[in-house]
């Protein structure tokens, strides 16, 4: 359940970004990674956690998520 898992969705976001287009020269995959993550604004990562604590409290309350 990646909704109460939010590293999931912030390697999802990642991932994505790691995976447009080949390595550069002397890119490595590395820096690449490195560089995604940092390219994540600090406001999605709040959005995220928000969300799997929106859902965890859901779960708790026996509400489907």
């Amino acid at each position: 359940m990646d909704e109460l898992n939010p590293i999931e969705q912030f390697w999802a976001l990642v991932k994505h970004k790691v995976r447009r287009e080949k390595l550069q020269g002397t890119e490595t995959l590395q820096d690449r990674i490195v560089d995604a993550a940092n390219e994540v604004p600090i406001e999605h990562l709040r959005s995220i956690i928000q969300h799997s604590k929106n859902q965890f409290d859901n779960c708790l309350n026996y509400i489907p998520i």
